[in-house]
């Protein structure tokens, strides 16, 4: 029993002896912060990263405005009727083209024949009368307020005359200019009353691209100014600033702008979807490669350049334009060593050692000199 005792004695007296030694011969804790130190410490990423540079040169860069437009008839008219009767002839069916006076609706004539015939001979019978006292007022015979009376007479003849012809007129319904027939509202035996319309008559040559410009553009337009659209097939057109508002739209503050184009070929049509194309004030503009460009934390698009001390510097982008092989854009300054190799590698704040571009070519035609 005595010797069970000694033996557990000694064994505690071990583990406590063992526990002990760590705390005894254990050096200084090293804390994560220090050890991550140490790995980077004395290792490539305090070395400056080369990158290739060329150096910006601007040349002047006409902006083009693009807009989201459509294409509109220059003129569309309802023909309306100015009297009323029954359609008994359409001479032109709907899709026709017609020249300016050519008859589109006729209706009844109706009594209308009648009273013209009849206001013709009142106007005759008021002549003779008229001429009668002239006649007899020279001789003495009747007093010159009869002539004077004669004359009135005579004067509303011609007036009854002139309604009537027009009212008989009225009955032939006519293009007011060439123009092809959109629609057709009536048919033979319609009862059109005044003020209803028979067709709807368009103007195919020339026609309107239309198209809403923000007002941070529309200030560099001018009217006559040339210009072009772009059409969902793909053709394009030149044409002519033919009008813009002066009024901005309320909601969109946005301003009407409208392209005058040809259609001879009658090609075009009402309400196709187009893209204006509108010449804006000439700027100096650098022609880069998208390849050059990066993000910085906000996500704003720029390009980095490395300036004399070799110190790297993000510098964001204005895109002006943009075509197959590059972008029109502002923002560096003229000289400016812009990095085209490496821009992927190094931070804003950062040293690097700038080679210039050993191959040119690589580069957008003519717009980035070495």
């Amino acid at each position: 029993m005595k010797k069970s005792y000694i033996t557990a004695a000694a064994i505690l007296l071990f583990v406590i002896l063992w526990i002990a030694s760590g705390h005894i011969f254990s050096g200084p804790e090293i804390s994560q912060d220090q050890n991550a130190g140490a790995a980077v410490s004395g290792t490539s990423a305090d070395k400056a990263i080369s990158v290739s540079v060329s150096r910006l040169s601007s040349r002047p860069y006409r902006r083009e405005i693009s807009v989201r437009g459509y294409t509109s008839a220059l003129r569309q008219v309802e023909i309306s009727s100015q009297t009323k009767g029954r359609v008994v002839d359409l001479p032109v069916e709907v899709g026709s083209r017609v020249k300016a006076g050519e008859i589109i609706c006729r209706l009844s004539v109706d009594d209308r024949e009648a009273n013209y015939q009849e206001a013709l001979a009142l106007k005759t019978q008021r002549e003779l009368e008229y001429k009668a006292a002239l006649e007899l007022s020279a001789k003495g015979y009747r007093s010159e307020t009869k002539a004077l009376e004669a004359k009135a007479l005579l004067d509303a003849a011609f007036a009854q005359v002139t309604k009537m012809k027009v009212e008989l007129d009225h009955t032939l319904l006519r293009a007011p200019f060439d123009g092809i027939i959109n629609e057709r509202y009536v048919e033979n035996g319609t009862y059109l009353k005044e003020g209803e319309s028979c067709a709807l008559l368009m103007e195919e040559d020339p026609f309107l691209i239309v198209g809403d410009v923000a007002e941070k553009d529309v200030t560099q337009l001018r009217i006559g100014q040339e210009g072009s659209a772009r059409l969902a097939d793909g053709r394009s057109i030149k044409g002519v600033i033919r009008y813009i508002s002066s009024i901005a739209n309320a909601e969109t503050r946005t301003f009407r702008v409208e392209l005058k184009v040809q259609n001879t070929d009658g090609s075009l049509r009402d309400g196709l979807t187009a893209e204006l194309l509108l010449p804006a004030d000439e700027i100096q503009a650098f022609y880069l490669s998208p390849a050059y460009f990066v993000l910085n934390r906000d996500g704003v698009v720029g390009v980095r350049i490395i300036d004399d001390r070799s110190i790297v510097h993000f510098i964001p982008l204005t895109i002006q334009g943009s075509d197959s092989q590059g972008v029109w854009v502002t923002g560096p300054e003229e000289n400016s060593q812009l990095i085209v190799t490496g821009q992927d590698f190094v931070k804003e704040g950062q040293k690097a050692i700038a080679v210039p571009l050993a191959n040119p070519a690589l580069l957008p035609e003519a717009n980035i000199d070495e």
